[in-house]
């Protein structure tokens, strides 16, 4: 039952998320004002918003003038809808890389959905727009701080895990200052601080190693494709967002318990 509350409430909190995405960075208020129809303008009715079934029930499209509506609505609803179930499964029966066993497990799993929410929106903005805004990324890295300042209050972790952050960071603030933003975003480091703060060093570590193999999975079937379409290659002028890969690896080591040791089989 606890499950299916947090699902039914990540699939809620994925409705915000998506207009989280939408609006910021356009001036727009992402608290205030009624979600219109972007093709008509037609204000959206409380049953045009339902998580999933809306999307569902109108086959995609605008109830008012039939233009299709974005996949994207639904995956960030129902993505954060299995990440807020996962969380309840982490830590209702609660061994977890970054925390050991929670003596206040409803405080981790607190700071976790937050953490998690600012993460989705994170991913799928970046996917979008190809930058990490800073708000996010520092709203971010302010919970994860919370989460170490967490463990170490609960006696389950040490204050080195305040040096987690900054030291899963350092490496992409040097490819971003070496390369002038050619190589890497700054974004990348400022959310890589959060992901540091919320797995500790060996998680985070064990995050970035992920991040970094899908990512070069990812990046060879683009260019595969291209060359399939195309017959050739335009080398350097694929943009793909880092920041998307981050958050799953990050994602990986929190449910599953992935570190660094892991992929050196200790």
């Amino acid at each position: 039952m606890f499950v299916l509350i947090l699902f039914i409430l990540g699939a809620i909190v994925g409705s915000f998320l998506n207009v989280v995405v939408i609006r910021l960075g356009t001036g727009l208020s992402i608290v205030r004002g009624r979600s219109k129809c972007f093709s008509c303008g037609h204000t959206l009715a409380w049953y045009d918003l339902v998580p999933f079934f809306s999307y569902l029930f109108l086959g995609g499209k605008c109830r008012y003038c039939g233009s299709k509506i974005t996949l994207r609505y639904f995956l960030v609803e129902f993505v954060t809808a299995i990440l807020f179930a996962l969380n309840a499964l982490v830590f209702g029966g609660a061994t977890n890389a970054s925390v050991g066993v929670a003596p206040l497990p409803y405080v981790f799993l607190l700071l976790s959905l937050v953490i998690t929410s600012f993460f989705v929106a994170i991913a799928f903005y970046d996917f979008r727009h190809k930058v990490i805004p800073d708000v996010l990324s520092y709203g971010a890295a302010a919970f994860a701080l919370a989460y170490a300042l967490s463990g170490i209050f609960a006696g389950s972790d040490s204050l080195w895990r305040i040096a987690a952050g900054p030291l899963a960071a350092l490496p992409f603030f040097f490819f971003w200052l070496v390369s002038k933003g050619e190589w890497m975003g700054l974004g990348d480091s400022k959310l890589t601080l959060s992901i540091g703060w919320w797995l500790g060093l060996s998680g985070a570590l064990g995050a970035i190693t992920i991040a970094v193999f899908s990512g070069a999975i990812v990046g060879v079937c683009v260019l595969f494709s291209e060359k399939i379409r195309k017959g050739k290659v335009k080398w350097g002028k694929h943009e793909i967002p880092f920041g998307p890969f981050l958050i799953l690896g990050a994602l990986c080591a929190h449910f599953f318990a992935i570190s660094f040791w892991t992929f050196i089989g200790l």
